[in-house]
């Protein structure tokens, strides 16, 4: 099959290899779509941050150069003999969970296996991902897709999630206020999970024009750009207390200290961005 294989920093490798065999416990998926991660940008431009390359992964055993991608959707083309036949079959259309976990550390036993002390990702620390045609996935990754959402939304799931379970972890409620700090796909799903969720105001701040619109297309209240404006004083202006949840999805310390800034007293402040260097 045609994969794309990342090798270090700045170099990511079109190959023809080997699909992969499924295990008892696995199914093989069709890539129809996938995504590009902040994530995967960040390996290629910075070299190894989360991928696992030079040591055997303690999970999924993974060691060297992998097909990356991880936010994807697809088609079951082969299945497990462990799998649930009668809930799987050849065809079903599905995007990924892409989470692995052991099922055994303190994490996993209450419940929160996206904290296993082991934890893995398809994409990340296993030999293939989404970049390639073909990938294997545990049984537990497997999710279906209703017939009226595509491929491309499906390929948009796991990025959706990871947008709403900020919100969800912050504790959202009817009727808030809230400040989004950087206007890339994890904050543009956040604003239309908050407005689904019954934001009363949603303010965003972002450098790039293109994004500025966007956001205010989509029904952002007022999005602004930080390098001309000082957040959390208009924020004062319009709210008079502060908004009550303010999310970074940049990772940029200017960006965590406009949120800060930002909170009424008692808000709550939600990390989703994931930073690349040091945070002051």
């Amino acid at each position: 099959m045609k994969a794309a294989r990342y090798y270090g920093k700045r170099d990511i490798r079109f190959e023809e290899i080997d699909e992969p065999k499924i295990k008892s416990d696995e199914a093989l998926i069709m890539v129809k779509r996938c995504g590009i991660c902040g994530t995967d940008l960040h390996e290629y431009v910075f070299g190894v941050q989360t991928l696992w390359f030079d040591r055997p992964h303690p999970l999924t055993g993974h060691i060297g150069p992998l097909v990356m991608g991880h936010e994807f959707s697809g088609v079951i083309e082969d299945l497990g003999s462990e799998l649930d036949h009668n809930r799987w079959h050849e065809g079903d259309r599905v995007c990924i969970m892409p989470l692995m976990h052991c099922g055994k550390c303190k994490y996993c036993r209450m419940g929160l296996e996206h904290l296993c002390e082991q934890f893995a990702a398809t994409g990340l620390q296993w030999p293939y991902g989404g970049f390639g045609e073909y990938v294997n996935v545990k049984e537990y990754q497997l999710r279906k897709l209703p017939d009226n959402v595509t491929f491309e939304q499906g390929a948009c799931i796991e990025p959706l999630s990871l947008a709403l379970y900020g919100l969800r972890r912050g504790n959202m409620q009817v009727g808030d206020t809230l400040l989004i700090c950087g206007a890339g796909p994890t904050a543009v799903l956040s604003l239309l999970g908050a407005k689904a969720a019954g934001a009363s105001k949603i303010y965003m701040s972002e450098v790039k024009p293109i994004r500025r619109q966007r956001c205010a297309d989509w029904g952002a209240t007022e999005v602004f750009d930080p390098t001309k404006v000082h957040v959390p004083e208009e924020i004062m202006k319009r709210t008079e207390y502060g908004v009550d949840m303010a999310i970074d999805c940049s990772g940029n310390n200017s960006c965590m200290r406009d949120c800060l800034g930002s909170l009424r007293k008692r808000g709550t402040y939600v990390q989703s961005g994931l930073p690349v260097g040091e945070v002051t």
